[in-house]
Formats: C-alpha cells, structure tokens, sequence
C-alpha cells in the first residue's frame, strides 16, 4: 500500500492580457506559536498562518517538510480510534490565512487556486477513501477525466475519491485531480482526511503544495457555471447551466456505477455559440436499472471538430431494493434469538436491536457471521416487542420484529 498524499496547489494568478509566470509559494521550516505555525517569506512579503479549527478521530503527529516536495507543508495525521462504517468520516480541519509579513495584517489574493493532486481509493471498496472539504463560495475548474466526485452545499465544495488506487504519487495522474479557484480571498479552510473504515493509530501523510502546475489548466470550450443532479422519484434530473459556448456541437451525459467507468446515456445539442446564460436538463429513467448504491454522472463536451472535454463528477444516493432476506426465530423467544438469512452475507456491518418506543438497546458492530446465521443474546430484555435492524456494507437494510416473553 503505498503512502497516502494529497497535494493542494495554490496558483496566483493576476488577471492581464500579458502571461505571467505563476508565483511559486515555499513553505519550509513552521514555527509552532501558541497553536499557531507559522511560514516565514512563503512569498515576497507574505507569511502564512496554519491553524487548526476542527478535528474529527484525528491529530496532528508531525510536520515534514523534508520529502521530496521541498516547499510543500507536508502535515501527518494519525486517526486515532478505528472505524467501522463506510460512512463514518476523520479529519482535521485548517486554516490558512495569508499574512503581511511585518504588520501580520491579512492579505488579500486577487485570485487562488486549489489544485487536489493525487486523490485517490485503496483500490477496493470496502475500506477508506480520501476527500477534502473546501470552503465556499469557490468555482470548480475542469480537469479532464476526473475520477474524483464533486458535491456542493451552501458552505462546502466537497471532493472524494474514487476506489482506484495510482501508484504513483506525482502530478501527472490527471483522473486524480480537481482543481478550485477562489477571487479575493485572504483565508481558506479546508477539512482533509478519509471517509470509511481505517484501523487505529493510522498515520497518513498529506501535503500542501502551493505551486502552479500549468498541465492542470485543462480549459473547456463551454464555461459551465453549474452542473447538478438531483433525484426525483425512480428518475434523477441532470442540469447544467453555460456561460459562454464556443464551437461546441453537442453534450454527451455519461453515468457510472463505480465512479470510474463511464457510459454514454443520452445526449443534447448545444447553442453552439453564445454569451449568454444557457440552461439544459436531461431525465434519467434508468435508475430502477442500476443496482448501486451510488451513481455518478459526468458531461462530455464535443466541439465540432470532434474534441472532447470533460466536466467534473456529481452524484446522487440510489435507494436500492431491499436484498437482505432473513428470518428471525424463534418468535415469540425467552432467552435468544436466531437471524437466519436467506445468502452468506460476510459484509454485516451493524446490527441494532430497538424497542416499540424507538430506544436502541443493542448495537452490534461488524458481528461475526456465522455462514447464514447469527445469534443474539436477549436475557437481558424486558418482555416486549422489538425490531432488528441489519445494514450491510453498502448501506442497504432490513428489518424484522420479534417478540420478547
């Protein structure tokens, strides 16, 4: 398993009909102050401030500022109990303020980029995965066959991988990478850490790396201002809006089951040409067909030359059909009762016992399964009646009653 890196690139770029050389930021040697690490001369002028806000099963262990990204700030975080559900998330969250660097005074940045770099799963689905909260209001910037989904709320743009692992930590996986850009900002807060199962002690290394990396800046021909999903019933509608198009002939909207492997399911003619705000919508009606618990949509772009662009991930939670099957005896029952189910399912993750007021009084991670059978202990129960609820490691459940004499 090779070491888990996620790189932030922070690209300066000056609005200018003259090309710039991107500034490349050095962070090297903090100082810790009162809870505060400081980076002296990260640019001429500028110091940056990295605090930490929020944490979530997760500490600081070190900073490392010696590997082979010399002026990258490299912070390792060890989670520090195990988890167990694939839905549980740990992180640290920090802030980043950029500093004048006599006066301490905020430093505005006329523009700033955020670059995830090397973003990726442990190459199976049944463990973590990596993901990054950053704030809003930021604006996505495409990179060409990302396999990282993107979701949004009023204060987060949020990015997790996919379950494929690269094995090379460097920046030139592309499906790896997503970029943000921010206008006028001083201050950036992000979360970073690992959505899933993860043993305790874990220790992961990222690294912050403020640097321009010019093979990111894929740019489409049509300027998307938004691109969504959103479920409605059995179907899910896919809209996205443009800014501006240019040359462009069609869209091509793309679904996956895995966040990976993507398949052409419709498509609609683009304006072509314009400058002014276009709206486009396209209903899915083959959920009922995917059985998913995630699914992902992304946009292909074609001009009319033949080029093709991509947009970034969205995804919606597919409600599945119900496939655990299991029965519960004896019922009414004295002393235990027996889950009998109807497959070997190895992957039970949680198994809650409740009474008829909604009050849990048994939860049961990770039990171990025995082949199609599972037994539990209910001595300890007041008579009554009480439902037992499974959820297996996709997340799908099922529920039965029983009753307790």
């Amino acid at each position: 398993m090779k070491k888990i890196i996620n790189i932030f690139s922070f690209l300066l770029i000056i609005s200018s009909a003259t090309a710039q050389t991107i500034p490349a930021f050095k962070f090297r040697k903090p100082i810790l102050d009162n809870g505060v690490w400081k980076f002296k001369s990260v640019l001429a002028g500028v110091d940056a401030h990295v605090t930490i806000t929020a944490s979530k099963n997760a500490t600081l262990d070190k900073i490392d500022d010696s590997a082979s990204y010399a002026y990258a700030w490299q912070p390792n975080i060890k989670f520090t109990n195990s988890t167990n559900n694939v839905n549980d998330s740990s992180y640290l969250e920090f802030t980043i303020r950029f500093v004048d660097k006599t006066t301490f005074a905020p430093l505005t940045q006329s523009l700033l980029a955020t670059t995830i770099i090397d973003c990726d799963g442990p190459g199976n689905s049944t463990t973590y995965r990596e993901f990054v909260r950053t704030a809003m209001p930021g604006n996505v910037y495409a990179v060409q066959n990302s396999s990282i989904s993107i979701t949004n709320d009023t204060k987060w743009l949020y990015f997790k991988s996919g379950t494929a692992q690269f094995s090379n930590i460097d920046t030139t996986d592309y499906a790896a990478m997503a970029q943000v850009n921010y206008t006028n900002i001083n201050t950036l807060v992000m979360r970073v850490g690992v959505l899933g199962k993860i043993s305790s002690n874990s220790v992961r290394q990222f690294s912050f790396y403020f640097k321009g990396f010019e093979k990111v800046l894929i740019p489409l021909p049509v300027k998307l201002n938004s691109f969504d999903v959103q479920k409605n019933n059995q179907s899910s509608v896919v809209k996205w809006t443009s800014v501006s198009e240019e040359n462009v002939k069609l869209f091509e909207i793309t679904r996956s089951l895995d966040g990976v492997n993507f398949d052409v399911i419709g498509k609609v003619n683009a304006i072509g040409n314009s400058n002014a705000l276009q709206n486009y919508e396209f209903v899915d009606f083959g959920l009922t067909q995917c059985k998913s618990e995630n699914i992902f949509y992304k946009l292909k772009v074609v001009e009319n030359d033949g080029q093709e662009f991509w947009s970034h991930i969205v995804q919606i939670k597919n409600a599945l059909e119900n496939n655990i099957v299991f029965n519960i005896y004896p019922n009414p029952a004295i002393d235990k009762v027996q889950l009998d189910f109807k497959s070997d399912l190895d992957e039970i993750v949680v198994i809650t016992v409740m009474d008829v007021n909604g009050k849990l009084v048994k939860h049961l991670i990770d039990p171990q399964m025995n082949g199609k059978s599972f037994e539990i202990d209910i001595r300890d129960l007041k008579n009554g009646l009480y439902f037992i609820d499974i959820t297996d490691i996709n997340g799908v459940s099922a529920s039965r009653k029983f009753l307790k004499r």
